[in-house]
């Protein structure tokens, strides 16, 4: 039906109203020659109301003459209409599409700049490096290279450790992450910085202590990151001195090791695994809202029911009993305690699902199950989903009955923590 309305448009089609003694007879004999005629009705004893198509029109003026009807035009509807309309108004015509056309232009370029995350970094200064790096007010969106604003403004700002670039409309939202520096004098005892978990190093900016390891290297949790041992400086063997500056010689001393502790910023690249499977059909139990309640006293090992019914009138349900006992009177314990129970029905059903809907909700709880080990400011920099195989089993072995995804969600985030030793 759709088709049909959709072809009728297109080719045009018109509301007539046919009078006469017997308007039936004409429409009887115009589906007997093959011209459709649809949305009949009476309009009263001698007309009738219907909708044809303009290629009809001719034969249906030769069928009025055989039957001594005629017949009227109401409404004009459809493409060739509307175009005609539109002939007449060029003006009205070319000003809707000059205000699409200026439409368009418009939501090309960028208009607003928001800057987020940033603390002691000020609004102007990162303003300042992106537009260096060709964001600013007014610049086309398909000529903005996000990747290198990133860039830019992280090779730029010593304070900024990630930074994102995202467009939206006409907005460009600048996200920032500043460095967190450690203040001097945190600690005096020898200590090392290890890694708190697995990663792939991005960053790392050493304050105080000896790298143990470079970026762009995989490391394991426990790993030293930056030693709190600074070896002995080394021997230039032309000269027969040592390489370091003057202050460095105060620091060590010839040919031995100093123990700091070990202070810096280490960022990584880490990766969380969330998993879930949903089976295509669920035996699901809810509560129904009814419930009942019992009181029951009991004396030794005799209960007797106060209130309430003998036997739970449910089939499934789950109860909570709340007790109180007599005190105990000169330490005697009497054996006497009232039981509040209270049950409230249950009932189990089957929910069916499609693979779709089950892969829907397998995703959500995935990313659910990945996202609560991630730390809350730790930024989210790519996410892949995994679709595994649909699992068989159960009672139907058949058929497909669980659907299982796995999600990798990549975060950068700061991996260093100190671990003292003894020299």
């Amino acid at each position: 039906m759709t088709l049909f309305k959709l072809v009728s448009f297109l080719a045009g089609y018109v509301v007539v109203i046919v009078r006469g003694s017997s308007p039936e007879r004409l429409i009887n004999m115009a589906s007997t020659r093959g011209i459709w005629l649809w949305n009949i009705k009476w309009v009263n004893q001698e007309s009738i109301m219907a909708s044809i198509r303009l290629s009809g029109l001719r034969p249906l003026r030769h069928i009025a003459r055989e039957t001594g009807c005629r017949f009227s035009i109401e409404h004009r509807l459809g493409l060739p209409f509307f175009i005609s309309k539109m002939r007449r108004r060029k003006t009205m015509v070319a000003g809707a599409l000059l205000f699409l056309a200026l439409l368009y232009m418009l939501s090309s370029f960028v208009w607003f700049i928001d800057v987020t995350g940033n603390t002691t970094v000020k609004d102007s200064q990162i303003l300042k490096v992106a537009r260096q790096a060709g964001l600013s007010v007014g610049v086309l969106k398909w000529n903005l290279d996000t990747a290198g604003v990133e860039e830019a403004i992280q090779d730029n700002l010593s304070k900024v450790s990630w930074s994102g670039v995202s467009v939206k409309g006409t907005r460009v939202i600048v996200e920032i992450v500043e460095k967190k520096i450690p203040p001097d004098g945190v600690g005096h005892n020898p200590a090392h910085i290890v890694a708190r978990k697995e990663g792939l190093l991005k960053e790392i900016l050493v304050l105080k202590g000896h790298p143990a390891v470079e970026e762009g290297q995989t490391v394991s949790k426990g790993q030293v990151l930056i030693s709190g041992v600074i070896p002995p400086p080394e021997i230039n063997e032309e000269t027969d001195t040592p390489q370091s500056s003057e202050e460095d010689e105060k620091l060590t001393g010839e040919g031995q090791s100093q123990y700091v502790h070990a202070q810096g910023i280490v960022r990584a690249r880490v990766w969380y695994d969330g998993y879930s499977e949903v089976p295509l059909v669920e035996k699901i139990t809810r509560r129904t809202g009814a419930e009942v309640s019992r009181i029951r006293i009991k004396i030794g090992d005799k209960e007797i029911i106060l209130s309430g019914p003998e036997k739970i009138p449910f089939k499934e349900y789950e109860s909570s009993i709340h007790t109180k006992r007599l005190p105990a009177w000169r330490n005697i314990n009497i054996p006497v305690e009232i039981n509040t129970e209270r049950y409230v029905e249950l009932k189990s059903f089957k929910v069916q699902r499609t693979l779709t809907q089950a892969r829907d909700i397998a995703l959500k709880n995935a990313l659910k199950d990945a996202k609560k080990r991630i730390p809350e400011n730790a930024p989210i920099v790519n996410r892949k989903v995994e679709r595994v195989e649909a699992g068989h089993g159960g009672a139907n072995m058949a058929g497909v009955n669980v659907a299982r995804v796995k999600v990798t969600i990549e975060t950068i985030e700061e991996i260093g923590v100190e671990k003292a030793f003894k020299p």
